[in-house]
């Protein structure tokens, strides 16, 4: 499993899109042995 951060959701739909990731979960996406979520700072 490989994890990917993003630095905010839209980048992180757009690394699932790319990757071919469909499953959405609350607060990240999950498929193809990847993990992709996100961080916001403030």
């Amino acid at each position: 499993m490989k994890l990917i951060l993003a630095e905010k959701p839209s980048v992180a739909k757009n690394i699932a899109d790319a990757l071919k990731i469909r499953t959405k979960k609350e607060g990240y996406f999950e498929g193809n042995g990847y993990i992709i979520t996100w961080l916001l700072a403030i």
